[in-house]
């Protein structure tokens, strides 16, 4: 549900209670629905997954009120914990100058309809949320990941709007799908070609694209 291994969920629980003024569960008064580890797996389960918190009680037998709380509480932890293995732009320029040719792709991370934000709806996915862009290695090293825009945003102007242009600028050469066509990027032909696939871009770089994405 987390996304994380049993390693990385244990590596994540010790940072986050390191950050704690007082335990979890003190061992008086009325104790907690939810352990501190299940706490922190429907934190990171809700970021993944945008499940809607009644789904994620009754998952964990509890209230939606807890889930609300624990949410609160624990995102800006996550976030502060995990600070340290997210590269800043600049170490992601290093990074990708060591490289010989990088990927980059946009991802829609969807969050709920609002009324009055009709700015998160996506053309392209057919649902609403934020455009991120994601830059990786051959061998499907995450590299980077951008601040989010808002999800009519197409992968161009998204690439702009964000840190992505300047770091992939940094790179040797870069792959794209037809998204990229006119950054500098290698994309795929519009016209078919024997010797690629359906897509337009060699297999090979299909299938690591898809493997880090």
């Amino acid at each position: 549900m987390s996304g994380l291994d049993s390693e990385q969920l244990d590596e994540l629980v010790l940072r986050i209670e390191e950050q704690l003024d007082e335990p979890w569960d003190k061992g008086i008064g009325r104790p907690r629905s939810l352990t501190f580890r299940e706490a922190v797996i429907i934190t990171c389960g809700y970021m993944r997954q945008n499940i809607i918190q009644e789904v994620w009680a009754e998952i964990f037998d509890t209230s939606q009120p807890v889930i609300s709380a624990i949410i609160a509480k624990f995102t800006p932890l996550v976030e502060a914990a995990t600070e340290e293995d997210r590269p800043t732009a600049e170490e992601a320029k290093e990074t990708v100058a060591r490289e010989q040719t990088v990927l980059v792709d946009g991802f829609l991370a969807p969050t709920w309809s609002w009324r009055d934000t009709p700015e998160l709806w996506s053309g392209k996915h057919k649902t609403t949320g934020f455009n991120g862009q994601a830059i990786a290695n051959l061998r499907g090293d995450l590299l980077f990941v951008s601040e989010p825009v808002t999800g009519h945003n197409h992968d161009m102007t998204a690439l702009a709007e964000t840190e992505t242009a300047d770091i992939m600028a940094a790179a040797p050469s870069g792959i794209g799908d037809k998204g990229y066509q006119g950054a500098g990027f290698i994309t795929p032909f519009k016209k078919h070609c024997p010797n690629l696939n359906e897509s337009g871009c060699p297999s090979v770089v299909t299938v690591r694209a898809e493997a880090c994405f």
